[in-house]
């Protein structure tokens, strides 16, 4: 072999190696770009979410002070992404409660049958909503609770505000809270008879 196809041989080796050395950098960097991608929108989806979290809680205690008669109005920034989806769905979830005698295996009469309402925060796949007093989140197929409802039972007395949500559909940014109407009591009712069991008790 004369030394001029030695040297021929030794430079297409050399190039070889430099253009496999450039796939394997390209290929590796576009990898890490894909991945690294992911896992920053991630992350700011994640921190979004948190965000529309603590505002939508805000929400849950200022729509209470104006539901109980605290306050006429109040105003809350609903925060999260700029391309995240705030609602009201009216319509949304209802609460039936009713006296069940255990003796009779009965319902004995419905004390009340509510269309609830929610303030809702939609981003892809993941979602915050005030609903009942209380905050919700989910996420894809698992759902979890951020804030409970207001909620109180002590012996034979249980204490459960309902809070209603209704508006306008869409809602973005700074949200005033108004309540529609005065705060009404649908137990105890002492005209029909029902009445707490302490109040019974001192008859």
């Amino acid at each position: 072999m004369s030394p001029g196809g030695t040297g021929d041989s030794r430079a297409q080796g050399d190039v070889i190696s430099v253009v496999l050395l450039l796939v394997i950098t390209i290929a590796g960097a576009t990898t890490v770009v894909a991945f690294g991608g992911e896992a920053i929108a991630g992350v700011q989806q994640s921190a979004t979410t948190g965000a529309a979290e603590q505002s939508m809680t805000q929400f849950d205690s200022k729509a209470s002070l104006v539901a109980h008669g605290d306050s006429d109005s109040q105003r809350v920034q609903l925060a999260g992404s700029a391309d995240a989806t705030r609602r009201i769905d009216a319509d949304a979830g209802w609460m039936n409660i009713s006296v069940y005698n255990a003796s009779t295996g009965a319902f004995e009469y419905e004390i009340t049958n509510t269309t609830l309402g929610a303030v809702v925060y939609e981003d892809g796949d993941a979602s915050v909503a005030y609903q009942g007093g209380g905050v919700w989140r989910r996420s894809g197929d698992s759902s979890a609770m951020v804030s409970p409802p207001e909620f109180h039972y002590r012996g034979t007395t249980l204490t459960l505000p309902l809070v209603r949500v209704g508006g306008d559909e869409r809602l973005d940014g700074e949200v005033v809270v108004r309540r529609s109407s005065d705060p009404s009591a649908v137990y105890p009712d002492e005209g029909s008879g029902r009445a707490n069991p302490s109040t019974r008790a001192s008859w």
